[in-house]
């Protein structure tokens, strides 16, 4: 080992794209273009990476499908190649958050990475990640591959990390959280329509529950992982902030819903989604929107995205014109998905979309797209 690992914290971001799906390619293909828009250059442009120039302040697994078609993978390695922080790991293995215990601090995570076939990113960084893992506060955020975060996001949740946990033996644990979990407050929904060339875009406010773009927890140093309480995303601010029955961290807040940035994440809603909720192409329904969203107009708006999130508007419309011209075969491929292994199996879910490819048929029919 050349060095040891320089920061009082380890931080991993977990994404998993087409684990159990590597036979869908149009729902491949679909998803690879949202990464590149959304996912990819919200993580490259975070400020904490301007901050660190000579390490990484973070590192970047992202799990596939071993058997993922190879031309999708060479095309996939390529975007990531030049960033030595970003892995493209061939495994359907995960960890981490959620409801199932084990993740880097207790070493499951960073031996199923090293056991499986890394395809792109240096080995040694996670190397030396793993074996620090004990002695340093373990941060680990949960990002689906078509959603983004907040260029400000990582700076933000590492700060607060370094105030309330215990990052190293030599700090005292008086006045320090054992663990702790971040969420967004409020984030960024998009969905592609023919209302707009670039697309709908729906800044929404939290209903008192966490989305999964964004979810950290951090565990102080000597914590064992695995007395820490799960829950599944949406159930962490009843459990850990309403009922407080497992806020066991050892701080008066166990989960920080964060609002700033005000807009935290950014979420794809199209026909590639695991879950079909909010996903309605071509339908908005303002009234139901004004219940949930948070009053930005539409000028902040754009600027939230080119600044926020690093999306330019010219690729905004490139992705909105691909997700609508290929629509059914995208909701055929991700109807064949469910209940593949790890994914959604819900009769909500595969009738949603049923209906979006009728829908889509029937607007062809009409000459609409």
């Amino acid at each position: 080992m050349t060095s040891e690992w320089p920061l009082p914290f380890i931080h991993i971001i977990n994404t998993r794209f087409m684990q159990h799906q590597a036979d869908l390619p149009n729902l491949a293909r679909a998803r690879l273009v949202l990464f590149e828009t959304f996912c990819l250059h919200s993580i490259l442009h975070q400020s904490i990476r301007q901050k660190s120039r000579h390490y990484a302040p973070f590192l970047w697994i992202i799990k596939t499908d071993p058997n993922l078609h190879a031309d999708l993978r060479k095309e996939f390695v390529s975007l990531i190649e030049p960033y030595p922080f970003i892995y493209l790991v061939a495994s359907n293995v995960n960890y981490g958050i959620g409801i199932h215990h084990g993740g880097w601090r207790g070493g499951e995570a960073g031996k199923d990475v090293m056991q499986s076939e890394i395809w792109s990113g240096n080995v040694t960084l996670l190397q030396q990640a793993h074996e620090a893992r004990k002695t340093r506060a373990v941060l680990e955020t949960r990002l689906d591959a078509d959603d983004g975060l907040h260029v400000h996001y990582i700076e933000m949740i590492q700060a607060q990390a370094f105030q309330q946990l215990r990052y190293s033996a030599r700090v005292s644990p008086k006045n320090r959280a054992s663990w702790m979990y971040w969420c967004c407050a409020n984030h960024l929904d998009w969905t592609p329509t023919n209302v707009t060339d670039y697309g709908t875009f729906v800044p929404y406010k939290s209903h008192n529950a966490c989305i999964t773009a964004g979810i950290t927890l951090g565990v102080s140093v000597h914590q064992d992982e695995s007395s820490i309480p799960r829950f599944m995303h949406h159930e962490l601010y009843q459990q850990l902030t309403l009922s407080k029955e497992h806020a066991t961290c050892g701080s008066d807040t166990c989960l920080h819903m964060v609002e700033n940035p005000v807009l935290g994440a950014l979420r794809s809603r199209t026909a590639t989604s695991a879950g079909m909720r909010n996903v309605k192409m071509n339908i908005v329904d303002e009234e139901e929107l004004s219940k949930h969203t948070v009053p930005i107009d539409n000028k902040h708006l754009i600027r939230a995205l080119q600044q926020g999130f690093h999306v330019g508007i010219n690729k905004m419309k490139q992705v909105n014109g691909y997700m609508q011209s290929h629509v059914v075969e995208i909701a055929a491929d991700n109807l064949l998905g469910q209940c593949t292994h790890g994914h959604s199996c819900k009769n909500s879910t595969r009738e949603a979309l049923k209906e979006l490819v009728r829908t889509a048929k029937n607007d062809t029919t009409k000459g609409i797209r």
